[in-house]
């Protein structure tokens, strides 16, 4: 669901995401799921995190190619 709000755009490309615990409570789940779920979407390429700030959707034009072929939110063809 948070991955496909990311390729929708509703979460734009170096945006700060809504928090765990406001994620948890909009989508019925315990915070651990949400965390788990962030660290996949992490793997991914979907979001980046600092340890000081709130998870980010990832910038667009990164020039990184990351695992599965995503370049932040748009995947690379």
């Amino acid at each position: 669901m948070i991955r496909d709000r990311i390729t929708r755009g509703e979460y734009l490309p170096d945006n700060r995401l809504p928090s765990q615990l406001e994620l948890a409570a909009e989508f019925h789940v315990a915070n651990r799921t949400v965390a788990l779920a962030m660290a996949v979407l992490r793997a991914e390429g979907y979001v980046w995190t600092q340890a000081t700030r709130a998870p980010t959707s990832a910038p667009r034009n990164t020039g990184a190619v990351v695992r599965r072929g995503v370049v932040g939110a748009t995947r690379i063809r």
